[in-house]
């Protein structure tokens, strides 16, 4: 099977399994979001946040390195899985010390306990690594479309059943806790690995230089993509942290979706190829006209359907959030360009140059908060220059990809994105009117009335403009 079947096959599985699971994301949090405060939302934030960053430890980018490796034996494995198993209890430790500093800093008891319940899934989260990363490798991706979305019904069927018996703050633990846990239990029954009590580290050095440059990335990553709910969470109110954290999860919902499916076919199957960068190319430009047509169009989408998008899914009680989303509704679609960038530097192996934008973009967010927190004191302003800085990483990154690591010519490449931009620009004039359309009935048919006719403009222009797509000219 060829890059492009296995790219086609691979995404199918995927596409139906993360849609199916986005709809039904977006009722989970349709419901639970009426029944709960704003507040609940901000301290879940800051805990995840938290978690995260001790959940970047534990990977420390060994999943990618064995995607990547292709002279790893089932010794190997077994010493780098067994190495995991040693790393969560030590970082579960490490967690459970740094939680009363962090206490002292937000001088919030219901935060810390959230934490300490969220300690559980590290170590989940650390025992899942060896085996999911085989399972992806071997890339069994109908395997993963069903484990995925039927894990994901179940836990955020659980989570709202929680909500409405009371569970408060806690029901919005259920999702990453039992998540977790299920896809733990059902990657180790697909891809059992030995365990063994005396792990070589050698084995471990066989991926070290590959995993670090990834793991420093990864790092970096996190850190310019939540730095803003922990600074926010400390000079704003609880409240304003979830209108914020609201609006910025909405605004991923399209990017995450997208990374969700491309990201781990890409890897695996462009990795296949590493030495040819001619091929890798070509499915580069055309992968980017691809996400160009969708992505730019869905941001000019969000943009103005944004008041009516945050009312329908969180309620008219989160009507503070609907600007903040709007203004990170810009940068949607230069988002989800960016994505292409991880598979594609580390089927190159080329994860340092990664780091190194990773550092850069790191640079332009936390420019982008600062100005946005303690030069214009707005949450709408830090949204608004975090959307610049977004799109400022996109144009640094990819000429670093096009330039330096396939040696093309970076102007060249940027003019394969004027169709695309030419279609942004008549679905932005089709939805400029669409504030003025009103229909005479009640609130939510009023929404979806404006919902179908702002989807409607951009479902044209697509269609009119993108005969590439249409036609299968890229594909």
């Amino acid at each position: 099977m060829g890059v492009k079947q296995q790219l086609l096959s691979g995404a199918f599985y995927l596409t139906i399994a993360k849609y199916s699971n986005y709809f039904a994301s977006i009722i989970v949090l349709s419901i639970v979001a009426r029944i709960l405060p704003p507040e609940d939302f901000g301290i879940v934030a800051i805990a995840s946040v938290i978690i995260g960053f001790f959940n970047l430890f534990s990977d420390f980018g060994i999943a990618s390195a064995i995607i990547q490796n292709r002279n790893l034996s089932q010794n190997d494995i077994k010493n780098i899985f067994s190495l995991s198993f040693y790393a969560a209890g030590f970082f579960v430790i490490a967690y459970l010390i740094i939680l009363y500093p962090i206490n002292l800093i937000y001088q919030n008891s219901q935060l810390l306990r959230i934490n300490l319940i969220l300690s559980i899934q590290l170590v989940f989260v650390s025992l899942n690594i060896v085996p999911n990363a085989l399972i992806i490798k071997a890339k069994r991706f109908r395997f993963i479309s069903i484990r995925t979305l039927v894990i994901h019904l179940l836990c955020g069927a659980l989570a709202i059943v929680c909500a409405l018996l009371g569970w408060g703050i806690y029901s919005l633990l259920v999702i990453p806790l039992l998540s977790s846990l299920l896809i733990l239990v059902v990657n180790y029954w697909a891809y059992p690995v030995e365990f063994t009590f005396r792990p070589a580290f050698a084995s471990f050095k066989k991926i070290l230089s590959y995993s670090l440059f990834n793991f420093s990335f990864n790092l970096v990553n996190y850190f310019s993509r939540n730095v803003d709910k922990l600074i926010i969470g400390k000079v704003e109110t609880m409240a304003n942290l979830g209108y914020y954290e609201k609006s910025y999860s909405l605004m991923l919902m399209p990017v995450q979706n997208i990374i969700s499916i491309l990201n781990p076919v890409l890897h695996p199957v462009l990795s296949d190829y590493q030495d040819n960068k001619d091929l890798l190319y070509s499915y580069f430009v055309k992968l980017v006209k691809i996400l160009a047509y969708i992505g730019l169009p869905i941001s000019v989408f969000l943009y103005f359907a944004s008041p009516d998008l945050v009312h329908l899914i969180l309620g008219p009680q989160w009507g503070p959030a609907s600007p903040i989303f709007q203004m990170f509704s810009i940068s949607v679609g230069a988002q989800i360009l960016y994505t292409l960038q991880g598979p594609f530097f580390l089927a190159l192996n080329e994860p340092k140059k990664m780091f190194y934008c990773g550092v850069v973009t790191f640079f332009f967010n936390i420019t982008a908060i600062g100005m946005g927190l303690f030069v214009y004191k707005s949450l709408l302003a830090v949204a608004l220059f975090l959307s610049l800085s977004y799109m400022l990483s996109f144009l640094f990154t990819f000429w670093i990809i096009v330039h330096k690591v396939f040696s093309r010519s970076f102007p060249r490449f940027i003019l394969q994105l004027t169709r695309p931009v030419l279609v942004v620009l008549f679905v932005a004039l089709a939805l400029a009117s669409v504030p003025w359309c009103d229909v005479h009935s009640g609130y939510v048919l009023n929404i979806l009335w404006k919902l179908l006719i702002t989807g409607g403009a951009a479902l044209f222009c697509m269609i009119l403009f993108c005969k590439d797509i249409v036609r299968k000219k890229i594909v």
